[in-house]
């Protein structure tokens, strides 16, 4: 959506400001208003209410921390509240579910970051430390990878362990978390 490519695997990708909208009714491109703020790759995109969002991402100058709406309906980009975090789309990649009105981030599942869309206010809220720490496996055991699901009102996140070394932490299984954002 922001940025264009290069002609060969070994051209740095150029990164861009222009945004085109895809209809696949009429299987046709349209050029939009460009995009605000800083050109970048990596954010993290989702849709809600019939309006796009684009959540942080790498720009030329490292990482970013905002959050921008796009109405479709003005072609208008709004900035909105910057979250408490740096969100890319590979740290959170399989990690951030929508529910209801609230869209929430966990990063190694040790903080969840929420965004609620009614009040268009972040909240940050620490996971219990029984999710990212446990005595049964030992010193330097920590969460490895989870799965996210969300049914209703509810997430459920099922967690992998492992130790600082890389090997499964001793006497623990996955468990199974329920989260109402």
């Amino acid at each position: 959506m922001l940025w264009g490519g290069g002609d060969q695997l070994n051209t740095p990708l150029s990164v861009g400001k222009q945004v085109w909208q895809y209809d696949p009714t009429t299987d046709k491109w349209a050029r939009r208003n460009d995009f605000p703020g800083e050109a970048r790759y990596g954010g993290f995109g989702t849709t809600h209410n019939n309006k796009g969002y684009l959540i942080g991402g790498t720009g030329l100058n490292g990482m970013l921390a905002d959050l921008w709406e796009y109405n479709d309906a003005t072609d208008s980009w709004t900035q909105k509240a910057a979250p408490p975090t740096i969100i890319s789309s590979g740290a959170f990649s399989g990690k951030a579910f929508l529910v209801g009105d609230k869209l929430t981030f966990t990063q190694f599942a040790d903080n969840y970051y929420t965004y609620n869309f009614t009040t268009q206010a972040w909240s940050t809220a620490p996971a219990p430390d029984a999710i990212y720490k446990s005595a049964l496996g030992g010193t330097g055991c920590t969460v490895y990878e989870y799965l996210t699901e969300s049914s209703g009102a509810n997430v459920y996140l099922f967690h992998q362990y492992r130790s600082v070394a890389g090997t499964p932490c001793l006497n623990l299984m996955g468990q199974l978390w329920q989260y109402t954002p």
